[in-house]
């Protein structure tokens, strides 16, 4: 039988996470002023608790689906109402590479009450083009995100949610190896995970990507390849790392009974 398995985690200036734990300041009820390691994502988390939605790990819990749909949903309204106070461009993009520049001192614009509470059990409606299309895990693919949850429960460490944005990633990953037959991060295109995140606007801060491979059959599949990745010390970091507070996992079947899984691990911008 064939195992292998190959990881990435990049951490690159496109993806430096910003400073946590900063003081959050208000100049007035409806404006806010950006203060220093602060960015658009840790605003809109403090616009949820201004709500009564604070975020599942202050409790130790799961960060859930329902939250970072949330989070993602109160960038937009921030997005959406400082181009029409005039204190962000119109072309601003939420989720690239501008959203690191934003100076210390940038007015932003703050609604209070379009989104939906992560309590309430309803996700709030993409309603802005640059919302991620999503998917869901296939069962091979959902036993692989399991296993590695299970990995970090033993370690005393907080389970990943999952991301249906990088799943809609690493699904589309994971055809492509099996439909090419190759194994690599970057596929014979040039693309790589980290620019169909960006090119299907899903938002992150960090990113890292692993692959495995086997043709185990499959109902041992997916434990071959949490095994073997557990054995590498870069994809076992990728795994435990508490950088990363979602995933989403492809899988696919190749020539030759070949199986490909993809794993697409993200934290916040």
């Amino acid at each position: 039988m064939l195992v292998a398995a190959f990881g990435l985690f990049a951490p690159d200036t496109k993806t430096n996470r910003p400073g946590s734990g900063a003081n959050h300041e208000a100049l007035g009820t409806a404006t806010y002023q950006l203060k220093q390691g602060q960015s658009l994502w840790s605003v809109a988390t403090f616009l949820l608790e201004m709500e009564g939605v604070r975020n599942p790990q202050e409790k130790g819990q799961l960060v859930t689906n329902d939250y970072v749909n949330g989070v993602t949903d109160a960038v937009r309204r921030i997005v959406i109402e400082s181009q029409r106070r005039g204190f962000l461009p119109l072309g601003f993009d939420p989720w690239g590479p501008s959203r690191f520049t934003l100076p210390v001192g940038q007015h932003l614009a703050i609604t209070i009450g379009g989104t939906q509470k992560a309590d309430s059990g309803e996700k709030p409606k993409p309603t802005a083009s640059f919302i991620c299309p999503t998917r869901s895990m296939n069962s091979l693919a959902q036993e692989l995100f399991n296993a590695a949850n299970n990995e970090r429960m033993q370690q005393d460490l907080p389970e990943l949610a999952v991301s249906d944005c990088a799943t809609y990633v690493a699904q589309i990953r994971s055809e492509d190896l099996a439909a090419n037959s190759y194994f690599s991060h970057t596929s014979p295109k040039g693309e790589t995970a980290f620019s169909l995140m960006d090119h299907y606007n899903v938002p992150y801060g960090w990113a890292g990507e692993n692959l495995a491979r086997n043709n185990y059959p499959s109902n041992k599949a997916a434990a071959v390849a949490i095994s073997d990745l557990m054995k590498s010390p870069g994809h076992r970091a990728n795994i435990l790392s508490t950088t990363y507070t979602s995933m989403g996992v492809g899988y696919a079947a190749g020539r030759n009974g070949m199986r490909y899984f993809t794993m697409v691990l993200i934290g916040p911008p």
